[in-house]
């Protein structure tokens, strides 16, 4: 993942020139399909997809809060958090950060997946 101390530095560095509007900062930018073909090509598996809309999500989410049990309370806002990152109407999308004018590189979504799997 970005390095927090080299990050925070460059965010200050930038500050001390502009210190007007958001700085977006990502470790990578992905789409989900692009973070499943890494998987399966890494694995050498297929996964099984269920492709669900923002709303649907939403839905499943007013559900589970209306919930006794905590656990699901908690899946539910954990499902308005999917919601709202990766809804059209959300702008969960950022489009490009703010990574190169802070002089962060992006990582490779080939090496996280290899780390998540104890390949690296």
């Amino acid at each position: 993942y970005i390095d927090i101390p080299h990050a925070a530095l460059a965010v200050a560095r930038v500050l001390e020139r502009d210190m007007s509007g958001y700085l977006h900062i990502s470790s990578l930018t992905v789409s989900q399909n692009e973070i499943l073909a890494a998987l399966e090509k890494e694995t050498g598996g297929k996964f099984e997809v269920a492709n669900k809309t923002t709303d649907e999500y939403h839905n499943v989410s007013e559900q589970m809060m209306q919930s006794e049990d905590m656990g699901t309370k908690m899946q539910g806002l954990l499902t308005r958090v999917v919601r709202i990152v990766y809804g059209e109407d959300c702008k969960g999308n950022w489009g490009v950060g703010d990574n190169a004018k802070l002089g962060l590189e992006e990582l490779k979504l080939e090496d996280l997946v290899k780390k998540a799997l104890g390949k690296e």
